[in-house]
């Protein structure tokens, strides 16, 4: 069992692999819980197991416990393959020992049965989506797997990454050129975003891409996941879907207030998108614009879709979808914090009122300062936000300020 535990103020992750035949809580061990003894595994059997080891754990500031390895516990577990209530128990007093201490658990290594059980387990809100890390491998690809996950109310997890290629000494003797990717996926699965990199080799400035100043991450509405002709192309290499990863997820501020993201890597060829394909049925009326250049709007509609080109690992490609208003005579489109993955994120908005005037309001950290886009007939600009003591402020589109609380 490995803690990863800190004395600081701030709450921590529990990460359990399986118990041993030999492990001391085994009333078989002289210890006072009943277990299920089976070769080199062991079972708890008793909900006041979790009820205590949970209790003492949030004690010390526990705050998600992590249960790792669960494919191994149930395949080395012979009674859990002949017993047909044995796996619902064993986490289902898991997950009452984890609610009785207001804690909350991550899935890690879960089988699809894992994963359905959970629907009786709420405080279960996130799983692993992805193999394990390994620098330079596709462990980012999980635009499969989240869709399964975010399907029964969990968030998926890509695994840790690194925010720096080079990091010397490290164990695979390698290193990592898809950091941005990895960031970037991260970001938009709506889970955790878990920094792997070595004492001292963090980029700063890869990490705030994610998050506001206070760390909190602003994720899209749903987990970014693979549109359906992707899927269908897996499934036969003759559909004419992409050659490669094309993800969509958006950020849902109701009604007519919606802001779509794609993301294309490992893309082989071109590829071409409508509305429709990349799941924004019944979206308004939207212009799209690649991340790093606001000013090259053009329309996405059936007649007029998104062609991707040279969208690769290393260089993928990143688009934002706003909606087209008018005001005062003006197009405008509202395009957020684009130095942020997700520039419209719920996180960061908070409410969109569109009259005479657009305002719009933030929320963050005490005094965090606020990058926040518009273009206007073709021209991208920012209004410069700095939140009040309270992390509140107004922005207010015509007059191009922004008023803090």
């Amino acid at each position: 069992m490995q803690w990863l535990y800190n004395k600081t103020q701030y709450p921590v992750v529990a990460h359990s692999m399986y118990w041993s035949s030999n492990t001391t809580y085994a009333r078989a061990n002289g210890g006072s819980y009943d277990f299920l003894i089976d070769c080199h595994k062991a079972l708890p059997l008793e909900e006041r197991f979790w009820d205590d080891l949970l209790a003492e754990s949030r004690d010390w500031g526990l705050f998600v416990y992590e249960q790792d390895y669960l494919n191994e516990e149930f395949e080395q577990i012979q009674k859990l393959l002949t017993d047909i209530d044995l796996g619902r128990q064993w986490l289902t007093q898991m997950g009452n020992g984890a609610a009785k201490n207001g804690l909350t658990i991550q899935y890690c290594m879960s089988y699809p049965r894992h994963m359905l059980q959970s629907l009786e387990i709420p405080v279960v809100t996130q799983a692993r989506a992805s193999h394990d890390n390994v620098p330079g491998t596709d462990n980012w690809k999980i635009g499969v797997t989240s869709l399964f996950a975010w399907a029964i109310g969990i968030a998926p997890f890509k695994d840790i990454f690194w925010t720096t290629s080079v990091q010397p000494g490290n164990t695979y003797k390698s290193s990592d050129p898809y950091t941005p990717l990895n960031a970037v996926v991260a970001t938009l699965s709506t889970g955790p975003v878990g920094i792997g990199d070595m004492l001292g080799g963090t980029n700063k400035t890869l990490v705030m891409k994610s998050v506001n100043t206070d760390g909190l991450i602003l994720k899209p509405s749903r987990p970014a996941t693979s549109i359906d002709n992707r899927i269908r192309r897996m499934a036969w290499s003759d559909f004419e879907g992409p050659d490669g990863e094309v993800w969509s997820t958006y950020s849902d501020f109701g009604g007519k207030n919606k802001y779509g993201i794609i993301l294309a890597a490992d893309l082989q060829g071109n590829y071409t998108m409508t509305p429709c394909m990349a799941g924004y049925q019944g979206f308004p009326s939207s212009m799209v614009f690649q991340a790093n250049n606001p000013n090259k709007i053009q329309p996405l509609t059936d007649p007029q879709p998104l062609t991707m080109s040279g969208c690769t690992m290393a260089d993928f490609c990143l688009f934002y979808v706003s909606p087209v208003l008018t005001i005062n005579g003006k197009q405008v489109l509202i395009q957020g914090e684009l130095d942020k993955w997700v520039p419209m994120s719920p996180q960061r908005v908070t409410a969109i009122n569109i009259a005479d005037d657009i305002t719009i309001s933030l929320t963050g950290a005490a005094h965090e300062t606020v990058y926040f886009w518009f273009n206007v007939d073709g021209k991208s600009s920012p209004v410069t936000c700095t939140l009040g003591a309270a992390g509140l402020a107004t922005l207010s589109f015509s007059a191009g300020t922004c008023r803090g609380v």
